[in-house]
């Protein structure tokens, strides 16, 4: 029996799986994310701990692509340490948090992650928070605003044009002088 054999119950069908895929780092940008996974790990030399954080973009044409985050906590260099802290400080404050005990607080926790590219890889660079854009917008002062309505005047229809036996009876209905005919080179007294 073959190794493979041994542990996978016969001969591995390689068309059974869907193959691994080399994904592209995501373009740089402030993204919405989930936080699916967070746990305290030891450096590889063994001289410090940091939190690797996993999460989920949950929107836009790079939704569901993962970024992952690690965080420094002990180091033996004091601005590693420092720059760790900052960035813990931006993830707790993103998603609401005043102190942070234990990583599964992070967990199923939403903000947005500002992700940088460097050497091909994302890299995490902070964090803010996802309802920050939308309170800012309910907060903020609103200049006046003046609202025009269009007016739309009712239509308008050409006056009638006064027929000669409508002009005589205006006429012989005005009082005075008007009645009377004039004669010629006489300016009526309204005329003059």
């Amino acid at each position: 029996m073959s190794d493979v054999q041994q542990f996978l119950g016969g001969a591995f069908d390689t068309y059974s799986v869907e193959p691994q895929q080399d994904f592209a780092a995501i373009p740089p940008g402030k993204y919405p994310v989930l936080i699916e996974k967070a746990e305290v790990k030891e450096t590889k030399s063994h001289t410090g701990h940091y939190v690797e954080i996993t999460m989920a973009v949950l929107d836009g044409p790079f939704k569901n692509r993962k970024v992952f985050d690690r965080i420094n906590i002990q180091n033996p260099n004091a601005q590693c340490v420092e720059i760790g802290l900052r960035c813990l400080a931006a993830l707790g404050q993103a998603i609401g948090l005043t102190h942070i005990a234990d990583t599964s607080q992070l967990v199923n926790q939403v903000c947005i992650a500002h992700v940088k590219v460097k050497d091909e890889q994302n890299e995490v660079r902070t964090y803010s928070s996802a309802q920050a854009p939308r309170a800012a917008a309910n907060n903020a002062v609103q200049p006046a605003q003046t609202v025009f309505t269009q007016y739309v005047a009712p239509p308008v229809s050409a006056p009638a044009l006064p027929t000669p036996a409508s002009i005589q009876q205006t006429a012989a209905s005005m009082p005075g002088p008007v009645n009377q005919p004039t004669t010629a080179g006489v300016k009526p007294p309204w005329a003059r």
